[in-house]
């Protein structure tokens, strides 16, 4: 099952505090999914990729650090990798934290989520994968 990174940008975005009484029940529902403890079917420990650590056991510390300094990118990106973590090895938690994405994406659409992907082919020359650019210098017409 793949599952799509929670961005930093909307953790952040989140953790800032801004959408009034939606943001606060944003914010407490990522709250409770951080401290879950992960679900490994009865009792086994999951399939790791090669080289992997295993994860730890809930993103509670994760989320306090986010909590205690909303703009710490470090922090957001911490809890992303947890949460991602977390979700590749548990499709109960994968399916919450689609639907809690879901939710504050809808709430935070100012955020600029980007999924950019190649696969399958060959690419020959160069490729630029972005999200919104603003302030590129206009080229001058000679």
């Amino acid at each position: 099952m793949g599952v799509d990174p929670v961005t930093m940008s909307l953790l952040l975005a989140v953790a800032g505090g801004a959408g009034g009484a939606m943001g606060d029940q944003i914010w407490s529902g990522l709250g409770a999914l951080a401290k879950r403890p992960f679900h490994r079917g009865g009792g086994k420990t999951p399939a790791l990729a090669a080289g992997s650590a295993p994860p730890a056991e809930s993103g509670a510390e994760e989320w306090a650090a986010l909590a205690t300094n909303p703009r710490d990118q470090a922090a957001a990106g911490r809890l992303a990798e947890s949460l991602t973590a977390h979700a590749a090895v548990d499709g109960e938690f994968s399916r919450a934290l689609t639907a809690w994405s879901t939710v504050a994406s809808q709430e935070y659409p100012q955020v600029n989520i980007v999924h950019n992907q190649i696969s399958d082919s060959t690419v020959y020359g160069t490729v630029i994968q972005a999200g919104r650019i603003d302030h590129m210098p206009r080229r001058e017409e000679g």
